[in-house]
């Protein structure tokens, strides 16, 4: 009999999605896009990239556990 790959939970997802924003906001990466030089925008569509994620996998997520 096959088993068939578990897709991943809501919790999970929100676990991602926590690890992807320390990323992001919380280690030497923040230096790259925190440069001089960059737009003043770039950490506002940074958080917009981020709250557009969490909308789109809480809207999938209710899709799937109705």
């Amino acid at each position: 009999m096959k088993t068939t790959p578990e897709k991943p939970t809501t919790v999970e997802r929100s676990i991602l999605l926590l690890i992807a924003a320390l990323f992001l906001f919380a280690t030497p990466v923040t230096l790259s896009w925190a440069h001089v030089r960059s737009a003043w925008y770039l950490p506002y569509i940074l958080w917009l990239v981020l709250i557009v994620w969490c909308a789109w996998g809480q809207r999938r997520a209710s899709r799937h556990d109705v």
